[in-house]
């Protein structure tokens, strides 16, 4: 096959596919818009364009395309959207749901990309995806204690250390055998992304005999700086509270994270978030409950853990921490979870055709009675959205 028809060939495939994707989705009494701005290693703009519809009574989801977005302001960005639609004979009219970030440009409400969409199609609805809202939670509580931001400085530089220096990696993987101790496989802590910062967590728990020494015979063996830094930094009884503490406080975060890769859920984040607050206010409340942080004073005085640093903690220490650092960044995750997460009362209301919700007999009759009532105002009513 020749250069030329190799080409050809690939965009015939990709025409009989793209028809094959729009002639299910036309076929659909309803469908969902989901779309999200980038920039391509050309640092060009671009639009990725996602929709998601009814097919044999299951929701399904299909990549549509990418439009080059020479502008990436809200007035620019519909007129990309509804140019997409037109082109490709998708019905604006069956639109019912709009999924996008948390940016002013795509989600805001006086002006925003989706208050746009919805001004020609007001029976749509707007979700702000919720994975996304849990990481701007977590991320802004974070961000609002120095002695959390340190810590998770110090993980980043612990990843860069082996991550750049092969040779300060094979000697991890040495000492690693030696105290058998499980292979470190750290992710990159991301400022963005907060299931890694969870993941890397764990791998550091599981591993910090290993890392601890690791850095003690770096710098034994050629006086390496950062190396002594690191693990000065790390021996300490702040750095190592706040690690302990953040090992709970993820594995919730990282569990409630989990949940919301399920497919029909809507309705049901209200419960989540319910019982993710109620985990973390007992977390907080009581110390003890925990799963790592009730124990963590136990590896100051370990030996194998901490190789030559012995730290001695008094209950003072510990008083200060949790009144000053426990307590408050905790409180913070709660506060930062119940605003961005709050639940609307039309998405509440489509918890009443999940059947496990479904009440005793005797109460059936009566059962969902306000959220059919929310529901039928919304759509059995005339809708408008003016920006």
């Amino acid at each position: 096959m020749s250069k030329i028809t190799v080409p050809e060939l690939l965009k015939s495939i990709s025409h009989f596919i793209k028809e094959q994707i729009l002639d299910q989705l036309k076929s659909s009494p309803y469908f969902s818009l989901m779309a999200d701005e980038s920039t391509d290693i050309a640092s060009k703009e671009e639009l990725s364009i996602c929709a998601r519809w009814l097919e044999n009574g299951r929701a399904v989801e299909h990549f549509l395309g990418i439009v080059n977005a020479h502008e990436v302001h809200a007035e620019a960005i519909i007129q990309y959207l509804l140019q997409f639609l037109s082109d490709n004979g998708i019905p604006l009219i069956k639109l019912r749901g709009l999924g996008f970030d948390g940016t002013n440009t795509m989600s805001g409400n006086n002006t925003g990309v989706q208050v746009r969409i919805r001004h020609f199609c007001p029976s749509a609805l707007f979700v702000h995806c919720t994975y996304h809202r849990l990481q701007l939670a977590a991320i802004h509580a974070s961000s609002e204690h120095t002695e959390v931001k340190r810590m998770l400085g110090t993980l980043l530089t612990i990843w860069k250390a082996f991550h750049y220096s092969p040779k300060k990696a094979e000697k991890l993987t040495e000492i690693e055998a030696v105290l058998h101790t499980p292979e470190l496989k750290m992710l990159k802590p991301s400022d963005t992304r907060w299931l890694a910062q969870e993941r890397c967590v764990r791998a550091v728990r599981q591993t910090l005999p290993a890392i601890v020494t690791t850095f003690e015979a770096i710098y034994e063996g050629s006086g390496d700086a950062e190396a002594y830094g690191i693990v000065k930094l790390m021996c300490t009884y702040k750095f190592l509270a706040c690690f302990y503490m953040l090992c709970d406080v993820l594995h919730i975060v990282a569990k409630f994270q989990g949940s919301l890769q399920a497919k029909e859920l809507l309705a049901t984040v209200p419960v989540l978030v319910k019982c993710t607050l109620a985990r973390l206010i007992e977390l907080k409340e009581h110390p003890g409950s925990s799963t790592w942080f009730k124990d963590h004073t136990v590896v100051f005085s370990d030996q194998a853990a901490l190789g030559n640093w012995n730290i001695v903690v008094n209950q003072v220490d510990e008083d200060n921490f949790t009144a000053k650092v426990y307590r408050p960044y905790i409180q913070s995750v709660i506060d930062h979870i119940t605003s961005r997460l709050k639940s609307s009362d039309i998405f509440s209301a489509f918890a009443i055709f999940n059947p496990s919700h479904l009440q005793k007999t005797e109460s059936l009759p009566l059962y969902g009675e306000n959220k059919l009532q929310i529901l039928t105002n919304f759509y059995g009513t005339p809708q408008s959205v003016i920006f």
